[in-house]
């Protein structure tokens, strides 16, 4: 208990109302909210929902000064926006009710140069605003983003200049059936196992159940059987970004460092890629022991570049096993 004091014994003065309005009485209020610069694009990824199902949506506010500059600062931003959720843990994919289905861009400024042709390697198109106007996730994100804007002192147009909209799609046909169908079964199977948890664990999964989802023998560690599976899963088609989905994605990391392990007998360890403080799990990533060294790869960016990113017509790109090869097999 804390001592007493003479004020203790003296009677309680009535409280004395303040005079005067918030402003009077805190001066800080009254002043304006710092102006915050508005970068040219938009640090935070919108998710929103369609009928259809999820999509993710990137902004740019003003120009970066010119066409070559926006791609140049968007490749970052669509890389991580995909790896986000392609990196997310079974146990939180298990509660989605909807799959990722497109990628979106809105644009707010003159960019200058050729824009279609800079956005052409993330799958973005052009998509009329008259499309933006009916659409409800458009809408959605548009009057979310008004309020962000808003909040830093800043007023934006109520529409787009211009927007893009890249489709994000599984193989076609059967394919994509029996990669979706292969996908739920991972989801469930995985639990609540993380990448690098327990290395090797996530591909022995996946070669167990490749017979029956795929029509693949058992996947052995081995660069034929990688390009086997990645006949597979991975599409050809050019256009859209070429879905894999996220068990599946993270299984197929954990297969090429199998390969690396137990094919070319290299020193290899995983990283966990356990959640952190806000929630976010970190994409696949192992170091390996090359060149008398220890290097860090980061798998789930390669294989989002070498899978996943779209594909202009015309264009081939040789097998993953062909990178795996390079990247750990003897010098």
């Amino acid at each position: 208990m804390s001592a007493s004091t003479d004020h203790d014994s003296q009677d309680p003065q009535p409280a004395t109302a303040p005079e005067g309005t918030l402003q009077e009485l805190f001066p800080a209020l009254s002043r304006p909210t710092p102006r915050l610069p508005l970068e040219p694009l938009h640090a935070r990824v919108l998710e929103v929902s369609e009928p259809d199902g999820r999509g993710l949506v990137l902004t740019c506010w003003r120009s970066p000064g010119g066409a070559a500059s926006l791609h140049a600062g968007l490749r970052p931003r669509v890389e991580a926006a995909l790896l986000a959720e392609l990196s997310r843990p079974a146990s939180e994919l298990r509660e989605l009710t909807q799959e990722l289905c497109s990628l979106r861009l809105t644009v707010f400024d003159d960019i200058g140069g050729d824009v279609p042709a800079a956005l052409r390697a993330f799958g973005l198109a052009p998509v009329s605003l008259d499309g933006v106007r009916a659409g409800q996730g458009w809408r959605d994100a548009l009057a979310h983003l008004r309020g962000e804007a808003q909040q830093h002192g800043h007023e934006v147009p109520d529409e787009p200049l211009s927007a893009y909209q890249a489709d994000i799609r599984l193989p076609e046909g059967e394919a994509g059936q029996r990669a979706a169908a292969l996908e739920s079964a991972l989801r469930e199977r995985l639990g609540d196992a993380v990448f690098g948890e327990r290395p090797g664990a996530l591909y022995a999964h996946l070669a167990k159940l490749a017979p029956e989802h795929l029509g693949l023998p058992a996947p052995e560690p081995t660069c034929d059987s990688l390009a086997a599976l990645e006949h597979a899963l991975v599409s050809l088609r050019p256009g859209p970004i070429r879905y894999i989905a996220p068990a599946t994605f993270q299984a197929l990391c954990d297969f090429v460092a199998v390969i690396a392990a137990r094919e070319f007998n290299r020193r290899v360890e995983w990283a966990p890629s356990e959640p952190d403080e806000l929630g976010l799990t970190p994409p696949p990533l192992v170091r390996a022991y090359l060149d008398d060294a220890w290097v860090h790869i980061p798998l789930g960016l390669h294989l989002l570049r070498w899978c996943i990113m779209p594909l202009q017509p015309g264009e081939v790109v040789p097998p993953l096993s062909d990178w795996v090869l390079d990247q750990f097999g003897q010098r």
